[in-house]
């Protein structure tokens, strides 16, 4: 994650064709991130996107290997995402 946001904050990141270097850029549905087309042959994301084909994808994301693309298509649910992230630590956190 520390990677990626590394990226968008170096400019290789776009949103609906504009260039994004806020990595906490909020998405809508419908909104479609991608590698500029300037980045697409830096070798991270050459493997990343050999990668992406062989793991599960999710049903609220759609991909696109060519365009080294990934729409929006609704806002998950906090029980399809998984992150590392104990949710009952972070509210007794934020409670203090």
């Amino acid at each position: 994650m520390a990677a990626a946001r590394q990226y968008v904050n170096h400019g290789h990141i776009q949103v609906n064709g504009r260039r994004v270097n806020i990595p906490s850029y909020p998405l809508k549905p419908g909104d479609v991130a991608s590698v500029r087309r300037s980045s697409r042959e830096i070798p991270c994301f050459v493997e990343a996107v050999e990668e992406m084909v062989a793991l599960p994808h999710a049903d609220y994301l759609e991909r696109s290997r060519k365009d080294m693309s990934v729409r929006l298509v609704y806002l998950p649910k906090r029980k399809e995402v998984s992150l590392p992230l104990d949710f009952s630590r972070l509210v007794e956190f934020n409670a203090r």
